[in-house]
């Protein structure tokens, strides 16, 4: 099981190392994402306010575009649906 102490100075460190404020919201939003499994945005904000408090949405998703953003987490798109044709502008 990873040291969840570890986990936050190493997060910590790739924050600040992109110029970026380490946030409890931030944390909070990594570690829930760090949880096994895969989580919908939703399941996500639930668990990062147990553990945080009041944390709103638009703070979620900007603490998830960050992280994503340095790569320390992924967002999974959902298969298209079968028979449905991307659209494709110019």
């Amino acid at each position: 099981m990873p040291d969840p102490v570890a986990e936050e100075q190493f997060i910590a460190v790739q924050l600040r190392a992109a110029g970026l404020r380490v946030t409890g919201g931030r944390l909070a939003v990594f570690q829930a994402a760090a949880a096994p499994g895969h989580h919908d945005t939703e399941a996500l904000t639930s668990a990062a306010r147990e553990q945080r408090g009041e944390l709103s949405s638009p703070a979620v998703h900007d603490a998830l575009k960050v992280l994503c953003g340095l790569g320390l987490v992924r967002r999974i798109e959902p298969a298209p649906i079968r028979g449905e044709i991307p659209c494709l502008t110019t």
